[in-house]
């Protein structure tokens, strides 16, 4: 973990920052290694919340993904999901990602991407 001093004059945005840089670490979240690309134009109209942690992988199927939420054990971007067809939508995204976390260890980084070519992403 990187020796940092925390102290209580910081702001909270640099707080936020601090955290975001320390979770991009690989040192302090060694399994971030799991990245998904998702098609921006997705996030415009809203991605039902249990629907994109089936699509990218991060429950077995559309009903696990319901009891996940419903149990309260699926966070997006460190808040927890309070409805299993809340939208997800380019208000959620942060540095052009948005972190996926099922639990307390399984994490996910999804990140925007424009239709493009050859696109291996998630797409309509």
């Amino acid at each position: 973990m990187p020796n940092r001093m925390r102290s209580s004059l910081e702001t909270p945005q640099e707080r936020a920052t601090r955290a975001h840089d320390d979770f991009l670490d690989e040192r302090v979240f060694p399994a971030q290694n799991i990245k998904v690309l998702i098609d921006k134009d997705r996030l415009k109209e809203g991605y039902p919340a249990f629907k994109l942690f089936f699509d990218v992988g991060m429950s077995k199927s559309k009903g696990d993904a319901r009891r996940l939420i419903n149990q309260g054990g699926a966070y997006v971007n460190g808040e927890r999901v309070k409805c299993f067809d809340q939208k997800i939508t380019l208000d959620d995204v942060v540095h052009d990602q948005i972190i996926l976390r099922v639990g307390k260890k399984r994490y996910l980084t999804v990140y925007l991407s424009k239709k493009t070519e050859g696109f291996n992403g998630l797409g309509p």
